[in-house]
């Protein structure tokens, strides 16, 4: 049950943080995951007047309570999906297809 809940969690927490990247320039959405993956991996802690900061924070040190080793399968493909957002390589695309195939990169299928 905390694993489908940290899940939901996560989900909710990736879209949201995403759709804000899509209104920063590439190195704003760069400093912004520089500053949320220290925090997700435990590392740092947040500012707990920042949503962002401590919502990172605290799902990912319940996932890593829970499941350990499914967090760390979870977190490849998380910072697999934040290096892809943050990627010059994003704003060059120069057709749909290049930019489609991007797209699948930032979501972790590609």
């Amino acid at each position: 049950m905390q694993t489908q809940k940290n899940c939901s969690h996560l989900t909710t927490q990736i879209f949201s943080i995403a759709d804000v990247a899509e209104t920063l320039s590439i190195s704003e959405g760069k400093a912004l995951y520089e500053r949320l993956v220290p925090i997700a991996l435990g590392k740092t802690q947040p500012d707990r007047n920042e949503p962002y900061e401590w919502m990172t924070y605290d799902i990912w040190k319940s996932m890593r309570a829970t499941d350990p080793e499914l967090t760390e399968v979870v977190w490849q493909g998380a910072l697999l999906c934040i290096t892809a957002q943050v990627d010059d390589a994003r704003t060059k695309c120069p057709d749909l297809g290049s930019l489609l195939k991007h797209r699948a990169k930032e979501a972790g299928i590609a």
